[in-house]
């Protein structure tokens, strides 16, 4: 998450490739790590780019409750 959250400073295809590397996640810590995230661009950002992978942990992962403490003014 912390990566997603620098990304202006880091190459787009940095944050690509490294989320490529993240295929055996765990999807139940990821869902925590969403949830306890309030960056609505670091949110954004894992779906977006963790769709173009199209990895198996997405599937299983509740978008909607990842929102619930999104911060809408960031």
């Amino acid at each position: 998450m912390n990566c997603l959250t620098n990304c202006p400073t880091m190459k787009a295809r940095q944050v690509y490739a490294l989320l490529g590397g993240l295929a055996n996640l765990p999807a139940d810590c990821l869902q925590k790590l969403g949830q306890d995230c309030a960056s609505v661009k670091v949110k954004r950002l894992l779906f977006y780019l963790a769709d173009g992978r199209d990895h198996a942990w997405l599937k299983r992962l509740s978008r909607a409750s990842m929102w619930v403490n999104a911060n809408v003014c960031s």
